[in-house]
């Protein structure tokens, strides 16, 4: 056992932080430990995991003897404890996909045609908002998740925390709900907030923005059906103040405004008047 702390703040003679170390080696923490005496950002994020994952504890970095990190890191064997749910996902959506009344509720919230609406939802919206499994789908962002969290885990998580964006990471360490589970071991909040949710694809950073209170309260719209990621987006759009360039038919500035300035690249512009003069004439029979 070690004698004094170990960790963010503590003490770290030497001796306990290889006590500590060889220990989280053997906790199927995801992460090797250089067993070198010496606490630094990896030894830290161990901790971390170590916590979260397996104790089911808001992580703080810190072993302290006789409390609960340092016992259970003396108890073995370690590799065959269960993981425990940090995730805490509600219960499973209906799927059910963007009906009339959630479009004509759109539409008036906006002060736009439903052809308009349409129009949007048909282009901004990546598909079916859910996968198999009945979950909105997500995709996780390591760049996000990094920020989020002051680059703490960067070094230690590589594929789930990036100082920089990397397309390259969307197809490494698992699915974005695989990542999803391992980052809100470190960090809950950081992890829902790091991913962007449904039909829409909206950044759970921006949850306040959507008009819910809470990243949870957001998680839990996003797992009832389409027509709440419909309603989120509606309210990120009044928010932003985009809903103007709508009523105008100002194509570009919305896109920019939603997408981005790069928005050209995927001519979201030259899509969304497509769409809507299409809908306006009754040329397509979608949603």
């Amino acid at each position: 056992m070690i004698s004094r702390s170990v960790g963010r703040g503590g003490v770290n003679n030497p001796v306990d932080v290889k006590w500590v170390q060889e220990r989280l080696n053997n906790c199927n923490a995801k992460i090797t430990v250089v067993v070198d005496g010496v606490f630094g950002p990896t030894t830290a994020a161990a901790i971390d995991y170590f916590q979260g994952r397996f104790l089911g504890l808001r992580p703080n970095g810190l072993v302290t003897p006789s409390e609960s990190t340092a016992i259970k890191l003396s108890q073995t064997p370690m590799g065959c404890w269960a993981p425990k749910d940090m995730l805490q996902l509600p219960s499973k959506g209906t799927t059910a996909t963007i009906q009339a009344t959630d479009f004509a509720r759109a539409a008036g919230a906006l002060n736009v045609s439903l052809a308009t609406i349409k129009a949007i939802a048909s282009v901004e919206s990546k598909g079916n908002g859910f996968d198999t499994e009945r979950r909105p789908v997500i995709l996780y962002e390591p760049h996000l998740f990094s920020r989020l969290t002051n680059r703490k885990y960067d070094e230690a998580f590589p594929l789930l925390s990036s100082r920089v964006w990397n397309k390259a990471l969307y197809n490494q360490g698992g699915t974005s709900y695989e990542k999803l589970e391992v980052a809100s071991a470190l960090d809950r909040s950081a992890a829902l907030q790091s991913c962007s949710w449904g039909a829409f694809q909206i950044l759970g950073m921006n949850y306040k923005l959507c008009g819910f209170s809470s990243i949870d309260a957001m998680v839990q719209a996003m797992f009832k059906n389409e027509g709440e990621h419909l309603l989120a987006f509606v309210r990120f759009v009044q928010s932003q103040r985009l809903d103007q360039f709508l009523r105008n038919k100002d194509w570009a500035a919305f896109a920019n405004g939603y997408n981005g300035p790069l928005y050209k690249q995927n001519k979201y512009d030259e899509k969304i008047e497509k769409e809507s003069r299409l809908r306006k004439f009754g040329q397509v029979d979608k949603r």
